[in-house]
């Protein structure tokens, strides 16, 4: 069984199943972690909500989607209240989005995960026009990524 991680998808529904597509997603088979920030700054945040939800009626146990800062200003804006989605993590490795990767590594062209003391970046800065990733682990632990431009 596979785990995959994705980040940072700002709107973008087609990108993020043509990005699953070409990494050849099984439901049945692997684990999928997304990671926040599912709306603002693409063109069809409402599809990519709707995308989110299907992953997880696929199989719910199988599918872990954790709340990202954009996510978590759009449910303050909508209802008035205070919401808190973003996680936290006591001395794990932690797989995160939020600062392009471009950023990370000090590098405007240059959007591949980055891979840090206990941390990994995997936000390819999608909603700047740049790519969306996706983070695999393997039976075996063996890491490796794809990415995809915007298709949408």
């Amino acid at each position: 069984m596979r785990t995959i991680a994705v980040s940072d998808i700002h709107g973008h529904a087609q990108t993020l199943m043509a990005l699953l597509q070409k990494i050849d997603y099984k439901p049945n088979e692997d684990r999928l972690f997304l990671l926040g920030d599912y709306v603002d700054g693409g063109p069809d945040s409402l599809g990519t909500v709707r995308a989110v939800m299907d992953l997880c009626a696929q199989d719910a146990a199988k599918v872990q989607v954790l709340g990202g800062n954009h996510d978590e200003l759009f449910l303050n804006w909508l209802d008035g209240n205070e919401h808190r989605l973003l996680p936290y993590a006591n001395n794990r490795t932690v797989i995160f989005g939020h600062d392009a990767c471009s950023n990370l590594h000090g590098n405007p062209v240059l959007h591949s995960p980055w891979f840090g003391s206990q941390i990994i970046g995997i936000d390819g800065g999608i909603k700047f026009g740049a790519r969306l990733n996706a983070l695999l682990i393997d039976e075996s632990g063996i890491l490796t990524s794809e990415s995809l431009p915007s298709i949408d």
